[in-house]
């Protein structure tokens, strides 16, 4: 009598795995992606400090994130089919499973995350931080304008108590407390001399967050020459212009 030779035991799929595995390392590549499309992004709209679309590479970087989540959900789509049309030859339909329910919790994860960072204290905060920076340039330049002797003054407690100066004063302390805080953000302002004439003509102010993380995010610099830009510390490392 022959032997009845025993089935070949299933092998496991190799789509199903490579699925899997860049499901895995999925959020390493939106990381990476990020981190690079985040040199090539400019903050135009500073009134709303909400980045804009404005070049063609950071379409790419987005179309580029969409793609890599697509052909993944594909690749396990494509690994569970071939599973099922191997007559039991092949095995991992539990690991492509898995895959498209991981990559779905990203989605999950990533609408949850822009909820509560679009709804919450810090969407309002930032762009309020903007907004009152200008509004002290704006008493500033009217502060400098009737003392150009003085120039700036050398405190914005000077600022709010001049009477010469009463319509930016009175603007400033429209949004300013006395304490220098609005809005989840504290100003710290400092003039200086660029000609050593003892005659302010120059100054930077640092909108910081009063509770790093939770009233703010970014800091943001503004100066005399009207240019604004924030960083994500209060150095001012890596800072990206926001305007002009």
């Amino acid at each position: 009598m022959h032997e009845v030779e025993a089935p070949p035991k299933p092998r496991i799929s190799k789509l199903a795995v490579a699925s899997l595995a860049n499901a895995v390392l999925y959020p390493g590549f939106v990381t990476l992606i990020g981190y690079i499309g985040n040199k090539h992004l400019e903050f135009r709209d500073c009134i709303g400090c909400q980045p804009t679309i404005s070049n063609t590479w950071n379409w790419i970087v987005i179309l580029t994130v969409i793609w890599l989540f697509c052909m993944i959900l594909i690749l396990a789509a494509i690994s569970k089919h071939k599973i099922r049309e191997s007559q039991g030859e092949l095995r991992g339909s539990l690991l492509a499973t898995t895959t498209i329910v991981l990559m779905l919790a990203y989605v999950v994860i990533t609408i949850g995350t822009v909820r509560i960072t679009m709804g919450g204290p810090i969407a309002a905060n930032e762009p309020s931080a903007c907004g009152t920076l200008r509004t002290l340039s704006y008493g500033l330049q009217a502060y400098a304008d009737a003392h150009p002797k003085e120039g700036y003054p050398a405190t914005l407690t000077k600022l709010l108590q001049d009477p010469s100066s009463a319509s930016g004063a009175e603007t400033v302390r429209d949004r300013l407390h006395a304490d220098a805080t609005a809005h989840g953000y504290h100003f710290v302002y400092t003039p200086r001399s660029i000609l050593g004439d003892q005659r302010l003509d120059a100054y930077e102010i640092v909108a910081e967050p009063v509770e790093p993380g939770k009233s703010g995010i970014r800091y943001f610099f503004f100066d005399q020459t009207g240019k604004m830009s924030h960083s994500y510390s209060r150095d001012g490392a890596n800072r990206v212009v926001d305007y002009p």
